[in-house]
């Protein structure tokens, strides 16, 4: 068609073609300016349902103008049977090109990118359109290296989604959301998921899942964690790792809830203007895998469009994976009432976050790694000690680091360091900070104002006026989803949790007792044997009463040094076998 005029307009050049139509490079007489015009070639016009989703396409753009990161659409209309509209013309490269050749971006010009696709997304969400297509070959820049989304031509209205049964794409496969590629209903959260592929892949270099066909890219999209920034590449700013791996959550309720939240977390980051190095990160932090959750498949019946050939044998697959899946899960006994189902539901939370495999030699101890981010970003770290059968977890900092559970933590880490014997034939797991915020800010609380060690699920209960506790809803906050998931990865037989100074232990659970009773042997401690201590809604409460475990709260002694006070209690919590099980 080029030399040809349609409309007005004089074509020029082709510069790009797709599924719904080919785009020139055309001049248009008044106004003079050069613009893209998108036409629907003469072999698919007479097609009714594509001649309406190329309209719909124009439409949407449209609707969208006036939003500075949206492509506007200057004209729409038929000439001679072929429809067409025309676009502002763009005369940077796409995203995509820039990638092919300099694989990472700076970290800051890449937050800056995609927060204003964010915002540019946040927009047509608003006015119920989702794109379903995000990808960096449709991201493209202005000769003023501004960003612009464009190609709405799989776009839909959310109140449209089963206006047409055929000829209904799933947009691109690895940048496919887990729900769009199950084909169920979607929202504005189903592009935040291919933005965050699109994100990860301008930090890291690479995409999140390599597989060797498009099914086999989708069905990891649905059924794996995608391994965390940092683990690929050095100088991932954890805040932004924690940003980056919200996005890519499995379920649309764990990830931003609009582009503007999206955008505002990225936008407080403050990165700086380099890129990640190209080598793995330092082997010292590691990351913990978790099995890939049960995800059951929804089928709705919807035929296969040109961006992934053989959708139906996709589904298939999926559906014998999930189902798989979910028979498995049936078998261990879980159920979503049973506490195991609760913690698998924190497992599947402490995934969105981001766990992946990283090589690890069992004779280094101490393993050391990140089991979540708090609400502000900050690194929930692990030390793990040994790997035999019997498991103690020692947790600190639920409510900040009062009078220095942190600090206790810290100094049974060097211990364990300096004798390896303490923890012999067992396995030793410490979580010093448990909300990191709350030792930055001396509080209670995290940075939500939340106070986790009342947010867990077991006779919760909104909290009063004025009190900041529970949270929106049990589990709510990622530091406890984030703890929830490690007790499932090591379900410990003893937990101790280190708290306020009063000198005391707090036992729940069915051997919480005669734990309480072998730490209060040392230091003049005495043990608490009120069953019904724990707050109902608190970690104690959950650990004790709802999964069973042997459960002490330690109070600290308090003094300049309580590590010197609760020394012995603790290595006798990790030395202590509990007694058999009553029958």
């Amino acid at each position: 068609m080029v030399g040809q005029s349609i409309g007005g307009f004089e074509i020029l050049r082709e510069i790009g073609r797709g599924g719904m139509g080919v785009v020139y490079e055309a001049r248009q007489a008044s106004p003079r300016r050069h613009v893209a015009l998108k036409v629907l070639p003469p072999e698919l016009a007479h097609v009714p349902q594509v001649a309406a989703r190329f309209a719909d396409e124009a439409n949407r753009m449209a609707m969208l103008e006036g939003h500075p990161n949206i492509a506007a659409v200057y004209a729409a209309g038929e000439a001679d049977g072929v429809p067409y509209f025309a676009m502002r013309l763009l005369s940077g490269a796409d995203l995509e090109s820039r990638l092919a050749a300099d694989r990472r971006l700076p970290l800051d010009e890449a937050a800056e990118i995609a927060a204003q696709v964010a915002e540019a997304l946040d927009y047509a969400h608003r006015r119920g359109i989702v794109h379903r297509d995000i990808k960096p070959a449709n991201i493209m820049f202005d000769d003023e290296g501004r960003p612009l989304v464009t190609d709405f031509g799989i776009a839909k209205a959310a109140d449209e989604y089963r206006l047409t049964q055929t000829g209904t794409t799933i947009g691109t496969p690895e940048y496919a959301s887990p729900e769009q590629i199950r084909g169920d209903d979607l929202d504005g959260r189903s592009d935040l998921y291919s933005l965050g592929v699109v994100l990860y892949r301008m930090v890291c270099g690479q995409l999140p899942f390599t597989a060797p066909t498009p099914m086999a890219h989708a069905i990891k999209h649905i059924n794996e964690a995608p391994p965390p920034p940092g683990v690929i590449v050095q100088g991932v700013p954890p805040p932004l790792e924690h940003v980056i791996l919200r996005c890519l959550a499995k379920r649309p309720e764990d990830r931003f809830a609009s582009g503007k939240d999206l955008a505002a977390a990225l936008r407080s980051l403050r990165l700086p203007h380099t890129k990640c190095g190209s080598a793995p990160a330092p082997a010292q932090t590691v990351v913990v895998a978790e099995p890939a959750s049960a995800v059951p498949v929804h089928r709705r019946g919807r035929a296969g469009g040109p961006a992934l050939v053989g959708l139906a044998l996709l589904g298939a697959i999926a559906l014998i994976v999930g189902t798989v899946m979910v028979l498995r899960t049936a078998r261990s006994g879980t159920s979503p009432d049973s506490a195991e189902g609760s913690l698998q539901t924190a497992v599947n939370v402490g995934q969105a976050t981001g766990t992946s495999q990283v090589p690890l030699s069992p004779q280094r101890w101490p393993v050391k790694w990140a089991v979540g981010y708090s609400v502000r970003g900050r690194v929930i770290t692990a030390f793990r000690f040994g790997d035999g059968p019997d498991i103690t977890c020692v947790l600190g900092a639920f409510h900040g680091d009062e009078p220095g559970g942190h600090a206790v933590c810290m100094e049974l880490v060097r211990q364990l360091e300096a004798d390896p014997a303490a923890y012999s034939g067992r396995t030793v797991v410490i979580v010093p900070a448990c909300n990191p915020d709350g030792l930055d800010a001396r509080t209670r609380a995290n940075a939500n104002g939340v106070d986790i060690n009342r947010n867990w699920s077991v006779g919760w209960a909104k909290a009063g006026s004025g009190e900041l506790s529970h949270g929106s809803a049990p589990m709510s906050e990622p530091e406890v989803q984030a703890i929830a998931a490690l007790l499932a990865k090591y379900p410990p037989h003893k937990v101790i949790n280190l708290h306020q100074a009063k000198r005391m232990l707090n036992p729940t659970g069915a051997d919480g007792i005669a734990l309480a009773r072998e730490m209060a042997k040392y230091n003049g401690l005495r043990a608490n044997a009120d069953i019904g201590y724990a707050t109902p809604g608190s970690f104690g409460d959950y650990c004790g009463r709802k999964l069973g475990l042997a459960m002490v709260t330690y109070e600290l002694p308090g003094g300049a040094n309580p590590w010197s006070g609760a020394k012995g209690s603790l290595l006798a919590a990790i030395r202590f076998k509990l007694p058999p099980r009553k029958t």
